[in-house]
């Protein structure tokens, strides 16, 4: 199962950017090496789109990315953050697809995605994958 996700990751990931590819407990954990937002943000899309919802792959990415704000798919960036100070300061402004709260990303904090299949989501199981994920990533 994992060798064959692989090699679809791995096509999927070296048309998008550099990233390490690490089995975790039959999960596939990916590690980009790109510090642009964007770059990360149609990577973790691109994944999302990419998994067979069938599937029984967790798919865990970590990433960092250069100072940007990150807003939620329903969110009005101007009602969320001073946009006009953003573009002053060469701060990007982003909308994350799947949603989620307005957010600041600097290369002080690690950002992590976790993909499932939503039929076989379970709290613990998925939270010790990311304890593993993490512990690789150190």
């Amino acid at each position: 199962k994992i060798g064959k996700a692989l090699t679809r990751f791995n096509h999927i990931s070296s048309s998008i950017q550099q990233s390490s590819l690490f089995d975790i407990n039959g999960s596939l954990a990916l590690y980009s090496l790109s510090n642009n937002i964007f770059t990360n943000l149609a990577f973790e899309n691109l994944l999302a789109e990419s998994i067979n919802k069938k599937e029984d792959l967790n798919v865990l990415l970590f990433w960092i990315s250069k100072p940007c704000i990150v807003f939620g798919r329903h969110q009005n960036a101007w009602l969320e953050c001073d946009v006009k100070r953003s573009r002053e300061e060469g701060i990007n402004l982003v909308r994350r697809y799947s949603g989620g709260g307005c957010v600041y990303h600097d290369q002080g904090n690690l950002n992590i995605s976790f993909l499932t299949n939503r039929l076989k989501f379970d709290r613990k199981t998925n939270l010790n994958i990311i304890k593993s994920g993490l512990e690789g990533f150190i």
